[in-house]
């Protein structure tokens, strides 16, 4: 993002205005804002909130334009992910009208799911809390196991009101293990089962350990979901079948699936495991499928 450059005005603006604001709802009382650079052409605020009794460490990006911007929060994925890791790698696809916020993941591995959604809810509270934000265009944008988080954070709050989901399951956590297990995705060993019978055995599989899909079902808010058709952790296909059922019920989902991206949605032509990011990109209808969705979707 090119060096950082100390601001001496605007953190005493942003906490003027915090404190002017305070009374108008819980949310205002969500963050505490403290220093402010500059990043290029945007603005990087460093925030701290609380979730589950545990102050946790953010940055919010804002444009250089004047605001109210919607806002995109960012939902970990596996993984212990710093400010500036996995995520910078997609949103820097974002249209630069969407402020961005991102903050350190809990550092405890045993967290549940839905004690990382309580974590995603406390985070938008602090993010609509400032007062460049549009507080009606607040969304997430989840990676892997970020999609079963995602559900559980929109659903216990009215503080939503978009998401999007990168290579996310709409299946359960023992149907997503056993895929990743039919084809060694996790060790980066391909066990050679012809893909028909890895497909076959999926979709015989019952749901077992965490199932989003009636989370799913009770979801009000519009979502974007994009896969990677080369994808060997996630079982794009089963996921599908979820999402269209949802569809066909009424639900605002839909569905992109890239044919040559892999799980972390780069160029693939194998997708036989996470191949990395150095040296490679994002697939090319990323950028153009998450933008004209959001123009369609977000105010």
């Amino acid at each position: 993002m090119g060096q950082a450059k100390p601001m001496r005005r605007r953190p005493l603006i942003a906490l003027l205005a915090l404190a002017l604001t305070g009374c108008a709802g819980d949310d205002e009382q969500a963050a505490k804002y403290g220093e402010t650079y500059e990043l290029g052409s945007r603005t990087r605020v460093e925030v701290t909130f609380d979730s589950r009794g545990v102050e946790i460490r953010g940055a919010l990006d804002l444009p250089s334009t004047d605001g109210p911007h919607p806002a995109i929060v960012w939902v970990h994925g596996s993984g212990d992910e710093r400010l500036d890791d996995r995520s910078s790698f997609y949103t820097e696809h974002l249209h630069p009208r969407f402020a961005v916020f991102v903050y350190e993941r809990s550092p405890n591995p045993a967290a549940a799911l839905e004690e990382l959604a309580e974590d995603v809810v406390a985070a938008v509270d602090a993010v609509r809390a400032h007062d460049e934000i549009d507080r009606d265009a607040v969304g997430l944008m989840a990676l892997g196991v970020g999609g079963w988080i995602t559900p559980l954070a929109v659903t216990s709050t009215s503080s939503v009101s978009f998401a999007v989901v990168l290579s996310g399951p709409a299946v359960s956590v023992g149907e997503e293990n056993l895929f990743e297990k039919l084809t060694g995705s996790l060790g980066c060993a391909p066990t050679g089962i012809p893909d028909a019978e890895i497909q076959r055995r999926v979709n015989a599989a019952r749901p077992s350990h965490f199932d989003p899909r009636p989370v799913l079902g009770r979801l009000d808010v519009p979502v974007l979901w994009l896969y990677g058709a080369l994808d060997t952790r996630q079982p794009v296909a089963k996921d599908l079948g979820v999402l269209e059922a949802l569809q066909a019920e009424g639900k605002e989902f839909s569905t992109v699936v890239f044919p040559k991206a892999n799980h972390e949605l780069l160029v693939s032509e194998t997708g036989t495991c996470w191949e990395g990011r150095r040296g490679r990109r994002v697939t090319p209808g990323f950028g153009p499928a998450l933008n004209g969705w959001l123009r369609d979707h977000v105010t």
